[in-house]
């Protein structure tokens, strides 16, 4: 018997459905398809997110039919997976029968933090998904920071009157005059810089960047005491993070793309992600010509790219030194090549031909052509 639960919740005006299943490994399967595509057809109509999860007892890693009916069924639905690992190791097996889908308009893929801990509570491991459903408001006050003009501070200085502090008799009356004259001249020579939002990559966690700020203070640590302790210190912490965060990166990818495997909008975008490559529009405002000749209008730029990329070929071919012939050993598959014949050659090849075999589609043998010169 399979068993669900069912529940509907609510968070930032969003309506959230949370489906656990568990169907028992001695029940059907291809059943267990058909009723379950029943369900989705009710149930996920009219939720903005939907989470399904639970024992299943499919192994979503294994190319069976079976696997493939629930996999293209959730997928129909605009299910994706987060748990693409095993979750039940034993001595003669690893499958990933554990398993966890999410489906909404409004997710995106960094929201999603899925895990699959290995623990010894069960024979099953344990699966976790977290999800980040906190909407980021749609203004926020902007940050600043304070930051002294140092050469501003250095002129106000080398400029101040400082006579009434020289000629003071009271040191506590020239001392306060020092400071707060300081002060003036430091608040005069203050800025404010506005902070931007750096928007953090999806591959970055907490704890990574965590581990980033604790670097930077052993190597401002370094700077402020340069021994041999502190360099060693720093370098073999930078060394350590530095891989921690290339196996971050590349299970994240990886990841993403079995995730995303089917949405060929989302890959680009990983390939831009990966690559740096900016999506921002470079507008050419200007050209230099061959003929060192500045260009300012659109069209005649269009024009001139396009002649030169016109004329690419034509350029390559003529720094190829020409040949009279080409000889290769080498085989080509799905190639053909004709040399010229002649008559000579027609005739040895007719000799050569078995006399009780056809060579061509009208059931012509050999022998007929030596009877027949």
């Amino acid at each position: 018997m399979i068993k669900v639960l069912h529940l509907i919740t609510h968070k930032n005006s969003k309506k959230i459905a949370v489906t656990a299943l568990y169907r028992p490994p001695s029940t059907n399967a291809n059943a267990f398809v058909e009723d379950l595509e029943v369900f989705l057809k009710k149930s996920s109509k009219h939720v903005d997110m939907h989470f399904l999860t639970g024992d299943i007892n499919i192994n979503i890693l294994e190319h069976s039919e079976t696997s493939q009916n629930y996999l293209n069924l959730l997928s129909e639905h605009n299910f994706i997976s987060t748990i693409n690992n095993f979750t039940r190791v034993d001595l003669t097996s690893k499958t990933c029968i554990d398993h966890m889908f999410v489906k909404g308009k409004t997710i995106n893929f960094c929201q999603l933090i899925p895990i699959i801990y290995q623990n010894s509570i069960s024979d099953h491991f344990s699966i976790i998904l977290k999800v980040i459903l906190d909407e980021k408001p749609s203004s926020s006050t902007p940050t600043y920071i304070q930051k002294i003009e140092e050469s501003k501070l250095v002129a106000y200085v080398l400029n101040e009157d400082w006579s009434a502090v020289y000629g003071s008799s009271n040191v506590n009356e020239a001392t306060d005059k020092f400071a707060s004259t300081i002060q003036s001249h430091i608040e005069k020579s203050t800025i404010k810089i506005k902070l931007t939002d750096r928007k953090r990559k999806c591959w970055i966690t907490n704890g990574l960047l965590r581990s980033i700020n604790h670097k930077n203070e052993l190597f401002q640590q370094m700077l402020n005491n340069p021994n041999e302790q502190t360099i060693k210190k720093f370098k073999d912490y930078r060394n350590k993070l530095g891989d921690l965060i290339k196996q971050r990166k590349a299970d994240y990818y990886n990841n993403f793309i079995v995730t995303n495997s089917n949405n060929s909008k989302s890959l680009w975008k990983c390939v831009k992600d990966v690559s740096c490559v900016s999506t921002r529009d470079k507008n050419i405002e200007r050209i230099i010509t061959k003929n060192q000749v500045e260009v300012n209008d659109k069209k005649i730029i269009a024009q001139e790219f396009a002649n030169y990329f016109n004329n690419v070929g034509k350029r390559l071919a003529e720094n190829i030194a020409p040949t009279t012939s080409f000889v290769s050993n080498k085989k080509l598959k799905n190639s053909i090549f004709l040399e010229e014949t002649n008559e000579e050659e027609v005739l040895l090849t007719i000799l050569d031909l078995k006399d009780t075999v056809a060579s061509s589609l009208e059931s012509i043998y050999g022998n007929y052509y030596d009877k027949n010169p």
